[in-house]
């Protein structure tokens, strides 16, 4: 018998641009009639997304305050009074869950069986496009299919996609200019008289400037991971997922520009009426020191992680203190104790960057690929060390990431085009001048442009194959299949869920929040206060079950070195009776 395999998405699909009004049982009517020609469907659900943004930002800023040291603490009760008040107008909107404006645009629609999602699937989504066109109370709303639950960003829903793609044009530019401000700088200094090429080869320093500037493309390369990260929190994406995509995306190819592509565009303005041969040497040798830079440090900083280090330190000290001496406040022990994110979406920006910068100089430096393959290799060792031994489960919870991953790889047959091309241009010396027109690049050139294009119906038919024969059988029932399927949007929706008291135990700081005013908000009050604070102080349960395993552990080391003594020092007596008896 095949066994049920099965997803969330399977009885799940969310409405975008829906009226922001209290119409949750006529838009239910509406697309039971009109889902389907024909045929009414039938829906469990309808369940809103609400407007929390606002109430996040302010108990994060009440969190703050509460942690702030007690200098003034006159002015510290004003901030926080001015604050509570600010909470508790907010809360005052969701007494009724049927006020106006506290509903954002999106929807989550929960189907009974799941052989109609497919037929939705199938008639609304094909492999490279959608079809839309439904209109609600005169205005025309978007089918996606919907995130899982523990993957959505709640609080970032309710930000439209103007103000996103604001955030990440900013974003963007930001960090192109830090890429050409940094090529600028670099080329000042090779043109400089005192340190240009010739100086520099005359008295036998190209070695030291290689290896300088190969430390400085790795240094680059940290600061982009550090701020695109910091970027991509505030671009406001609507999922972990989406987040980690640019994380990965936007490192991938920034680093693969900063690795690879601005010593050439550096040597390409200064090359003009200068001898090809000493350039090509010292590109060349430039290129190996970042290989080898990248052999020897990303398997390293990989398995000895500084934060996962620093953790264990603190670790110690903190038990070693025991936890009546420690002053620390809870969201400091959560950073402690808690484990490292297993960074998937760092780790294929890693992998792509090296892949990408082999392919674009295996013209130039054919044993560069070699050097790549044994990072990979031992790449793959240390991402698996680290994801056994003392990382966290990353919180990309889609497949989308895996996805996104794999339109970078449909670049390769271009980015190697690109680097055969610059490299006979300028450096290869030929009575035939090389061009883009000639036969052989335009059938490379063509070939990459089309395998770009066409990239999303290759990965979109891949991706029906694989729903096809994964998810072959369509006659769940989603009542019968509820509790297998466990969390749903309905209980992980901040406004929507009840409050379950064994969620958050008040600790320290919070316990002011939890307490404050609780028999005067309803439970949809205190699950939505509930959901901020878990956003703050993320599984607080999980990092004080790890403060109590440690100390549990420490204690039982000490019984088990007690008994040892003890048992040791019973031999001890029983050896001298027997030899007393035995004189």
């Amino acid at each position: 018998m095949q066994q049920k395999l099965f997803k969330k998405q399977s009885f799940f699909y969310s409405i975008k641009r829906s009226k922001k009004t209290n119409c949750e049982e006529e838009l239910k009517e509406y697309l039971t009639k009109n889902l389907i020609y024909g045929k009414n469907i039938n829906i469990i659900n309808i369940n809103r997304v609400f407007k929390i943004r606002e109430y996040i930002e302010l108990q994060s800023q009440k969190i703050k305050i509460l942690n702030e040291k007690k200098t003034d603490e006159q002015k510290r009760i004003f901030k926080l009074q001015k604050i509570n008040q600010k909470i508790k107008d907010y809360e005052q909107k969701y007494q009724n869950i049927n006020s106006e404006n506290i509903r954002t645009s999106f929807v989550f629609v929960t189907f009974e069986k799941q052989d109609e999602c497919q037929e939705i699937i199938q008639k609304y989504i094909k492999y490279w496009y959608s079809i839309q066109n439904f209109n609600f109370q005169n205005q025309k709303i978007k089918l996606l299919r919907a995130p899982e639950p523990l993957d959505i960003i709640w609080e970032n829903l309710e930000i439209g996609i103007k103000e996103k793609i604001k955030r990440r044009i900013i974003t963007t530019l930001f960090l192109l200019s830090i890429i050409s401000k940094y090529q600028k700088i670099l080329l000042e200094d090779i043109t400089d008289e005192e340190t240009n090429i010739t100086y520099i080869v005359n008295n036998l320093n190209l070695y030291l400037l290689s290896v300088t500037f190969s430390c400085i493309v790795l240094v680059i390369n940290v600061i982009m991971l550090i701020i695109v990260k910091k970027f991509a929190a505030f671009e406001k994406y609507s999922t972990f997922t989406l987040q980690n995509i640019s994380v990965a995306t936007r490192l991938t190819w920034y680093q693969f520009i900063n690795t690879s592509i601005v010593p050439i565009v550096t040597f390409m303005l200064f090359l003009k009426g200068k001898s090809n041969q000493t350039y090509v040497k010292y590109l060349a040798q430039n290129q190996f020191f970042i290989y080898i830079g990248n052999f020897i440090f990303s398997p390293f900083f990989t398995v000895w992680e500084i934060e996962y280090i620093y953790k264990r330190i603190k670790r110690y000290l903190y038990i070693k203190k025991g936890e009546q001496k420690c002053q620390k406040t809870q969201q400091e022990m959560n950073q402690i104790f808690e484990k490292p994110e297993f960074l998937i979406q760092e780790y294929y920006a890693i992998v792509n960057n090296i892949i990408l910068g082999g392919i674009f100089y295996s013209s130039l430096f054919s044993i560069g690929l070699i050097i790549k393959v044994l990072t990979l290799f031992v790449l793959y060792w240390a991402f698996k060390f680290c994801f056994l031994r003392h990382s966290g489960f990353p919180k990309c919870i889609g497949n989308g990431l895996n996805y996104a991953m794999q339109e970078v790889m449909f670049t390769f047959p271009g980015i190697f085009f690109a680097g055969n091309f610059v490299f006979q241009s300028l450096f290869l010396d030929t009575d035939e001048k090389v061009t883009i027109s000639s036969p052989l690049n335009l059938v490379q050139l063509v070939f990459s442009v089309l395998l770009v294009i066409f990239s999303q119906i290759f990965i979109k038919l891949f991706k029906s194959l694989v729903s096809k024969k994964k998810y072959s059988n369509k006659n769940n029932n989603y009542l019968d299949e509820k509790d297998i399927l466990g969390i749903h949007y309905q209980q992980i929706n901040p406004v929507t869920k009840k409050f379950k008291e064994n969620l958050l135990t008040p600790l320290k700081t919070d316990q002011i929040i939890t307490n404050e005013n609780q028999q005067q908000v309803s439970l949809r009050i205190i699950g939505l206060e509930n959901y901020a604070i878990e956003q703050i102080f993320f599984q607080q349960m999980r990092s004080q079950q790890q403060i109590l395993e440690a100390i549990i552990e420490k204690e039982e080391n000490i019984i088990n070195k007690n008994k040892k003594k003890i048992i040791y020092e019973q031999k001890i007596k029983n050896n001298q009776i027997i030899y007393k008896q035995i004189i």
